[in-house]
């Protein structure tokens, strides 16, 4: 690294999606010039509405599989875990993979039964997405085609266009 070697160098394989999202803010704040405060604010202020958008998403995937009550209690018990905490005022990509896991999760659950594959090729440019947040999340799409093959064998039902249109 001492040499000019960037094999080691993180940025050269780090996943780009929070470059993305942090994009606005740091556009906004290059109009300022430099020794400019929005610098330092506007990335916050990204983070802060990355860290609501994962509550209303871990809100939305409680909301599917429990009433309004207990999606409520989830979610504020979401926001008080030492994960949301620590990472929510920051600009990382620890909170907004798990938003992307949960936001692919409650997608799964919208369009488990349905046959569009508009629907699907949705799920698959979120699970996409997710995994530009950080490289493991890949495995989210093995995981999803695990659950329908788990879900035909607890069924016994094969739905062939559900089944193509998961897999790509």
């Amino acid at each position: 690294v001492l040499l000019g070697d960037r094999a080691l160098i993180y940025d050269a394989s780090r996943p780009p999606m929070m470059s993305i999202l942090m994009l606005p803010a740091v556009a906004l704040a290059r109009l300022g010039g430099p020794a400019n405060l929005a610098y330092i604010i506007l990335p916050h202020i990204m983070s802060a509405l990355l860290s609501f958008a994962v509550l209303l998403f871990v809100y939305l995937v409680l909301r599917k599989s429990t009433d309004k009550t207990l999606a409520l209690v989830g979610t504020v018990l979401f926001a008080t875990t030492r994960l949301f905490i620590r990472y929510a005022p920051l600009a990382m990509a620890d909170l907004v993979s798990a938003g992307f896991t949960c936001l692919a999760v409650y997608v799964y659950f919208c369009i488990k039964n349905k046959e569009k594959p508009r629907k699907w090729i949705f799920f698959g440019i979120v699970i996409g997405l997710a995994s530009l947040t950080k490289y493991p999340l890949l495995f989210l799409g093995p995981a999803f085609v695990l659950a329908e093959i788990m879900d035909f064998i607890r069924v016994r039902s094969f739905n062939f266009k559900r089944a193509v249109c998961l897999v790509f």
